[in-house]
């Protein structure tokens, strides 16, 4: 089936899997020549936390699937606030990247993934998209982002001529990881190769929430 025959499936969408987060404070420099952010959205960046999310979603509406992302920080939007925005983004199945784009705005593309414990790779064929090397340890404790206020876990996105705003929540459980390595093409994904996350996590039994987006037009 191609992906113009498939039907977005509307949300809200609840989701369970595991995955890594890490964190990072990006430079305006490195932003600039590697952030993948389009141009609309390029004068609207304000810096602040980013991050890289590598997850594999046991549940959703559209079956299980993998995910590779990328958000490079903060963005003000038409509601004078500022919020994460995802500028680069993998998934697994085509039912996943329509109902990204038409649900949220998401700027999904299909890729293939291999994902273990020390290892997750993301690539087109034999391309290779970005190779990670990880390494976790301690004990799990339980984490929830309510606590978290409402504009930090706000994605916003473009989606033709309408900003597209959606408060996540999310809990789970977490322990500290590192990234050890990394390898990837940065034509298809940043070079993280000479970054360094502030902080990663391996995650469990996380559930996530994406409701019904608020849309504002440009």
């Amino acid at each position: 089936m191609t992906q113009h025959a498939l039907k977005p499936v509307p949300p809200p969408w609840n989701l369970a899997g595991r995955g890594f987060v890490f964190l990072y404070r990006f430079s305006d420099a490195f932003i600039q020549s590697s952030g993948f952010i389009p141009g609309p959205m390029q004068s609207r960046y304000s810096g602040g936390l980013g991050a890289v999310m590598l997850l594999d979603y046991a549940s959703t509406p559209v079956g299980r699937y993998q995910e590779l992302l990328f958000m490079p920080g903060m963005f003000s939007g038409q509601d004078n606030r500022n919020h994460l925005s995802i500028t680069k983004i993998y998934v697994s199945t085509l039912e996943s990247v329509v109902s990204g784009w038409h649900n949220w705005g998401i700027p999904k593309e299909r890729a293939d993934f291999s994902f273990a414990a020390d290892q997750v790779s993301a690539h087109l064929g034999e391309e290779h998209i970005a190779d990670f090397y990880l390494r976790s340890e301690g004990p799990f404790v339980h984490l929830s982002a309510r606590p978290i206020h409402p504009d930090l876990r706000t994605l916003l996105q473009m989606y033709g001529r309408q900003h597209m705003l959606t408060t996540i929540s999310a809990t789970g459980w977490a322990r500290p990881a590192r990234l050890m390595a990394f390898k990837g093409s940065s034509d298809l994904f940043p070079d993280l190769s000479h970054q360094r996350p502030i902080a990663g996590f391996e995650v469990k039994n996380f559930k996530l929430n994406f409701p019904l987006p608020e849309r504002k037009v440009l």
